[in-house]
């Protein structure tokens, strides 16, 4: 009983505090230094909130969210200034994860800021510089960078990439790069289409007089090829043949990528075929409402879904930490990409030997969510 007393007086002694932060920034005084001392302390109150904290809390939360995105405040010209409102922002985005602290177009301008604020990574010293790491922590364990994908933030996430690479040449340290590494490849994975503007700073990363000039640089790029193989792989050979390229300028695994490589795609479905052949033995595959009123055709595309809350998809996926999942070789919609929902576009035909082989015909069976029954599409 104690421990819970004093756990409720501590809430109550965060929220107080909270209210007054939020009183103070929509009073700021003229002085910078004075404006200064108001944000470094609503930041430290920030960084003693959970996620997802009671709804005393939540409202105490407001008047600070409602005075940080001011234009005095969101759009003030001392970048000190900016650093700090950006830290701020990038404690509210932890905050309320998986729901966005913003609308749309207030997100749009935070992200800018956190561009801003990100730059001081190459200084490695400094209170900025531990701010700028603890925003690119939250972008990548929050994984609050696929906001960005929601809310049509392309330039941005171009502009964030070629950061990246630019901050790795003068600050190599590991935990920055494997920070980066996350997430450019979350970014990656999770985005609709790879343009051509995102590509440039990936194939300039991984020239082959890069390899000398930034070694650091040239390392994240190859990493991120690799690791992205399967999803750039069109978008590079597309990218080769549009700007004429010579493969030979750079790192191999973009002639790799560039080269017919099927057998190697065979040979990676293979990982998820097995137990998926299983799950469509079993008849536990849940498949989307295209497949409700016809037969599916054997060289047709079928997305697979389900929410978290079922356990139906647990056995052939590798799930990741909610409030972001995935399922190995596909992703799920932009616009579903903060809530626990995975997809997965298969040819049905991939799979044919494998399911041939566990269950003795080319057979899919579809478990209906309204009725519980099972109906089987034989597939010739």
């Amino acid at each position: 009983m104690g421990s819970t007393t004093y756990d409720d007086a501590a809430q109550k002694e965060l929220e107080d505090e909270l209210v007054k932060a939020g009183r103070r920034l929509h009073s700021l005084p003229s002085s910078i230094d004075e404006i200064l001392i108001h944000l470094e302390k609503a930041e430290s109150v920030l960084a003693r909130v959970w996620q997802l904290p009671p709804s005393s809390t939540e409202d105490a939360l407001y008047p600070v969210m409602k005075g940080l995105i001011s234009d005095k405040l969101l759009r003030h010209a001392d970048e000190n200034v900016q650093f700090v409102v950006a830290s701020c922002f990038s404690e509210l985005t932890r905050i309320t994860a998986p729901k966005f602290p913003y609308n749309d177009d207030d997100m749009r301008e935070i992200f800018k800021l956190f561009l801003v604020a990100l730059r001081p990574l190459s200084s490695e010293s400094g209170s900025n510089y531990l701010r700028a790491v603890q925003i690119l922590e939250g972008l990548a364990t929050v994984r609050s960078c696929l906001i960005m994908l929601d809310i049509d933030c392309d330039e941005i996430v171009v502009d964030i990439f070629q950061l990246f690479f630019d901050t790795i040449r003068s600050n190599p340290s590991s935990n920055i790069i494997n920070y980066m590494e996350t997430i450019m490849r979350m970014v990656i994975e999770e985005i609709d289409e790879v343009s051509l503007d995102l590509l440039r700073p990936l194939l300039a990363s991984v020239r082959m007089d890069n390899k000398n000039i930034s070694p650091s640089s040239w390392e994240l790029g190859k990493t991120i090829f690799e690791g992205c193989g399967t999803k750039l792989q069109p978008y590079l050979r597309e990218a080769v043949t549009t700007l004429n390229l010579n493969v030979d300028d750079y790192a191999p695994i973009v002639a790799s990528l560039c080269q017919d490589t099927s057998n190697v795609e065979n040979m990676e479905l293979l990982d998820v075929a097995f137990p998926w052949a299983i799950n469509c033995y079993l008849g536990i595959l849940k498949l989307d409402e295209m497949a409700t009123n016809r037969e599916l055709k054997w060289d047709e595309k079928v997305f697979v879904s389900d929410h978290c809350k079922h356990k139906e998809l647990e056995k052939g996926a590798r799930r990741k930490p909610a409030p972001f999942q995935k399922m190995a070789l596909g992703s799920h919609s932009k616009a579903q990409c903060r809530f626990p929902k995975i997809a997965l576009g298969l040819r049905l035909a991939n799979f044919a030997p494998l399911i041939t082989m566990v269950t003795g015909r080319r057979a899919l069976h579809r478990l209906h969510s309204d009725a519980g029954t099972c109906t089987t599409f034989v597939c010739s």
